[in-house]
């Protein structure tokens, strides 16, 4: 069974960095799903890369809307975006990526399996997909972009040890 997948506009972000597309392509070779809401936020800055990358998944709006706001009502933290894509992952039996903690964390209470970007570049890495090297160099890239304030310090430091001793 192919696995549905739904990524957020962080998680995205990521990999529109640098050579980051080609890492994108090879975790998703037929693209990923997201929501409007995030399409649309992407677009603006991002719309070369998601041609061909990323999908809006929909669903009737007077659904989505009233999922939206029950979602938010629980987990304040989220903006509409991400609440669409909990929604959609959801309705969807997909598997949600993300860098974002709140995200992950109502992921979590809803059921619904989530990953991040850190936890994939292992398992490449781990599994030769793509090198150590290739993996560091694009973890500097999205920390350079990106402070580590969505990142887990304490894991990023273990994984760059882990592939400097590779």
């Amino acid at each position: 069974m192919t696995e549905v997948a739904f990524v957020d506009s962080c998680f995205f972000k990521h990999f529109a960095a640098g050579d980051g597309l080609a890492i994108f392509d090879q975790l998703f070779p037929g693209g990923a799903l997201t929501g409007g809401c995030v399409f649309a936020e992407l677009s603006v800055k991002h719309a070369p890369a998601l041609v061909g990358r990323l999908t809006i998944q929909s669903t009737s709006s007077a659904d989505l809307l009233n999922a939206i706001a029950d979602i938010q009502l629980h987990h304040r933290a989220l903006s509409t975006a991400d609440a669409e894509l909990l929604y959609l992952a959801k309705t969807y039996n997909g598997i949600l990526y993300t860098d974002e903690l709140p995200l992950h964390n109502a992921c979590n209470a809803h059921g619904v399996p989530c990953r991040r970007s850190l936890g994939l570049l292992r398992e490449m890495a781990a599994q030769g997909v793509i090198s150590p090297t290739e993996a560091s160099a694009f973890l500097h890239r999205v920390l350079a972009i990106n402070p580590p304030r969505r990142l887990p310090p304490a894991l990023v430091a273990e994984i760059l040890e882990e592939w400097e001793s590779m």
